[in-house]
């Protein structure tokens, strides 16, 4: 007969002390485990203390779970349909777990709900905030209103060839309360990957702008490349380019000199495994007015990473980095985050409202994922609940 027949069933006793036989060695006597079942049945106050511990246990793993919770979330994300190129902006980010979001509509009472549960706004600055030079209308209320209301309010942009200053700069002449520090560029989030995470210690070779030479040199990153590299020679001078052996990374922006020659010496230096490839952003198209487009960086990225055979890790939105960026400076917590945008040509197009729901009713979790928390079809909707 076992001993656990002798301990009454459905009993706090009998749970303990199955789970201390499941647990001890198995060449225990059943003399010892005779012992085990005293101890067990015939001891309250050790059977109390056991039973402490355990809620204890339960107790603290709980709060663990929830403290690595507020890293592991996806932020809020609002929706701002673009009535010009009806296009979506995925913002809803994975940083580890899994969801979908509700894609609904954001009106009355539900906006101040909404922002009254949010501590940190991230704003996207193109079509976002402005078109052009000018300040989309109700932008620059919002942005104030946000900051008075105590809301950290930041700008992350995928754009590369702007310094955070010249940014700030840019804001304020459209009537927007903001610092230098309240932006966050893929020039700057690349020299801080290199700075804080890669901790480079060498030269750049880099196929960027000014800005993203400017943001390197900021941090003691030390760069080549910047400007035109004229071909010349026949192919086995291109395979013994010079290069110059303090380079350890490659960092890919978007270059307006962009050449075969430049290609070609990325690829010579990306030959050393050791070197470090990182892009900006992968958005092939800059959109323009009028519904007209211009290659992006993400054009030059792809080239590099077909003629190296190699991944680049890319600082931009959709990748963690840049929010992590955000975060590690400001101690951001997902959960109470809100993400304001309007497209995305990363990874995947968002249509309309129509195409949401659809990607909601699919079923599908890689579809789920691309269904916003909220929309607005323009951003001053959310001015009433601020004045109010």
């Amino acid at each position: 007969m076992s001993v656990a027949k002798k301990v009454p069933k459905n009993t706090v006793a009998s749970i303990i002390l199955n789970e201390v036989l499941n647990h001890c060695p198995a060449k225990l006597s059943n003399r010892g485990r005779r012992a085990l079942v005293r101890g067990v049945t015939k001891s309250p106050m050790h059977l109390f203390l056991i039973f402490l511990r355990i809620v204890f246990l339960l107790g603290f793993l709980v709060v663990v779970f929830k403290l690595l919770a507020g890293y592991a979330m996806f932020y809020t994300f609002l929706a701002l349909v673009n009535q010009t190129s009806n296009e979506w902006y995925k913002g809803r980010r994975n940083l580890g777990t899994t969801g979908t979001g509700s894609c609904t509509r954001l009106s009355g009472p539900l906006i101040k709900k909404m922002l009254d549960s949010m501590d940190n706004v991230l704003f996207d600055c193109d079509g976002v905030i402005w078109r052009g030079d000018q300040a989309i209308p109700g932008t620059p209320d919002i942005i104030n209103l946000l900051k008075k209301n105590g809301k950290k309010v930041f700008f992350v942009t995928n754009n590369n060839t702007k310094t955070r200053k010249m940014y700030a700069d840019k804001l304020a002449l459209m009537g927007f309360n903001v610092t230098e520090d309240d932006v966050f560029g893929t020039a700057y989030c690349s020299a801080m990957y290199l700075k804080k995470v890669s901790k480079l210690h060498g030269k750049v070779y880099l196929m960027g702008s000014n800005a993203m030479r400017q943001e390197l040199e900021k941090v003691g990153i030390q760069q080549t490349g910047v400007g035109p590299d004229p071909i010349s020679g026949v192919q086995m001078d291109w395979a013994n380019v010079p290069l110059d052996p303090e380079v350890k990374a490659v960092v890919v922006g978007f270059d307006e000199h962009f050449s075969y020659m430049k290609l070609n010496r990325a690829l010579q230096y990306l030959n050393n495994p050791d070197c470090l490839l990182v892009g900006t952003n992968t958005d092939t198209r800059l959109p323009l007015e009028e519904g007209k487009a211009v290659p992006g960086t993400g054009c030059i990225l792809k080239a590099v990473e077909t003629a190296a055979q190699r991944q680049a890790q890319t600082v931009s939105k959709p990748k963690h980095i840049m929010y992590d960026c955000v975060a590690s400076q400001f101690g951001l917590y997902s959960a109470r985050c809100l993400m304001v945008g309007d497209r995305l040509d990363t990874d995947f197009l968002l249509g309309s409202v129509a195409d949401a729901e659809g990607h909601q009713e699919s079923g599908c979790p890689e579809r789920l994922g691309l269904v916003p928390d909220y929309y607005v079809k323009i951003i001053a909707e959310l001015l009433p609940a601020l004045q109010g």
